[in-house]
């Protein structure tokens, strides 16, 4: 006969069994960007993907405007510029926060290029180029992106906008945050986390906040 205390020991294992596993299936871990590095020969910054298909090169300072921030580049793909293909009128131009920037996704598939305004995805299958949907003035709003899994996920300091890369279809999370979102934190294969300013007190503090992608399902936006 089994007694009461073999039986609560037997639903105690049994539950931390389940919870385990399912803390292994939605941990978080800290995103590996892709580092700026020094072009071989050159004294100019670059930004190359892990496989070297995507380099983006050149880098120096513009401002375009009276204080607007950003880099200029030149986009190679395969050793092959692609400038015209990305850009109009020569505005080979990017967003001027690049130290959290994932360039190409853990397996490989598919290739990111962060241009201000407008940013493509490269699939590298059959080559094929996808512009995504424009958020506004992403200049001196844009954080960085990173790849999880089948998705891309952009943050943007009031939003986060995510890609369903199987059929590039976009959506985005307006956060309703009381500050500005700053860094990417960690990111699972269902959830984002971010850190950010809250500037609804009168002390500026800095807090964390963790969105399950599935709160992004019901504000897709047009292309």
């Amino acid at each position: 006969m089994i007694t009461n205390k073999v039986l609560y020991l037997f639903l105690f294992l049994s539950f931390l069994f389940f919870f385990l596993l399912n803390s292994c299936k939605t941990s978080l871990v800290k995103p590996e960007f892709t580092p700026i590095v020094k072009e071989e020969g050159s004294s100019y910054k670059a930004l190359i993907s892990k496989s070297g298909d995507l380099r983006l090169k050149n880098l120096t300072y513009s401002e375009p405007n009276n204080g607007r921030m950003l880099w200029r580049m030149d986009v190679y793909h395969q050793d092959q510029n692609i400038n015209s293909q990305l850009f109009s009128e020569g505005w080979n131009h990017l967003n001027f926060s690049i130290e959290q920037l994932m360039l190409e996704d853990e397996k490989k598939q598919y290739l990111y290029v962060p241009a201000e305004g407008d940013t493509f995805i490269i699939r590298k299958a059959d080559n094929k180029l996808f512009r995504l949907p424009y958020v506004g003035t992403a200049g001196n709003s844009y954080v960085g992106n990173v790849f999880v899994g089948k998705k891309l996920v952009e943050v943007y300091s009031h939003q986060l906008k995510l890609t369903n890369l199987r059929t590039m279809d976009t959506f985005l999370y307006p956060t309703q945050l009381k500050g500005r979102i700053t860094a990417i934190k960690l990111v699972g294969k269902d959830r984002i986390g971010f850190e950010y300013y809250d500037t609804e007190s009168s002390q500026r503090k800095k807090r964390n906040k963790v969105v399950r992608f599935k709160a992004f399902q019901k504000v897709a936006i047009e292309k």
